[in-house]
């Protein structure tokens, strides 16, 4: 106990002759929920670094997950003072709840790396099941492939065919389900399994918000 209350006393009195400090920022806030926004919504949030030692500290890189990118950080802090990483979300595309991490990487000797959070929900005018259709196999010819398209908005929902640029190669079926509601939309491929093809399905809406929908199909080749 005594050799140890010696040893902590060596070391203050170390620090205090030779000038030794040692830095260690504090993030108020590491994660910012935005609530409940429309797809499309950019996002933007300010994140407070702060550094309260007396040296000054290097924010090395900024990291964001796919989607998210930095729009701004303050690559030194000096002592006392506060710095800053601005982060920015594009949520088309995107729907339901979305978490989104950046990985911040420092010069500081406790905080050396940490993480930022952006989360949300994220409204969509037309849930649709699935945008991007894959045909393969070897029975691929005849494959049929199933969509639900449904109104996430009050007013009821309109769906008209718009083109098809793979036309002879897959035949489209819409039928709707239940009125102004739901639609159920069903690709079928025509070509068999050697065709290798890439194109787009597009139906025009009724909704402001997304007057467009477009279904991407891919028709892969069957590997000899």
């Amino acid at each position: 106990m005594v050799r140890r209350f010696f040893l902590v006393i060596g070391c203050a009195v170390f620090l205090l002759f030779t000038g030794i400090a040692y830095a260690t920022l504090e993030i108020p806030q590491t994660k910012y929920n935005f609530g409940e926004v429309e797809e499309k919504t950019i996002i933007e949030h300010t994140f407070q670094i702060i550094n309260p030692s007396s040296v000054p500290v290097d924010i090395i890189s900024v990291t964001p997950d796919c989607g998210c990118t930095v729009a701004d950080f303050t690559k030194r802090i000096e002592p006392k003072q506060t710095g800053h990483v601005k982060l920015k979300l594009d949520t088309r595309g995107y729907k339901g709840f979305i978490t989104k991490t950046s990985i911040v990487k420092t010069s500081d000797d406790v905080n050396k790396e940490f993480v930022l959070v952006l989360e949300g929900n994220v409204k969509v005018p037309i849930d649709i099941s699935s945008r991007n259709i894959l045909f393969y196999g070897p029975d691929s010819k005849g494959q049929k492939k199933q969509i639900i398209i449904k109104a996430q908005k009050p007013e009821p929902l309109s769906i008209q065919f718009l083109r098809n640029s793979l036309e002879g190669k897959v035949s489209y079926n819409l039928q709707e389900k239940e009125k102004g509601r739901v639609f159920e939309l069903v690709l079928e491929c025509l070509e068999g399994p050697e065709a290798n093809f890439y194109g787009e399905l597009v139906f025009k809406t009724n909704y402001p918000q997304e007057p467009e929908i477009k279904i991407m199909v891919r028709k892969m080749p069957l590997k000899k």
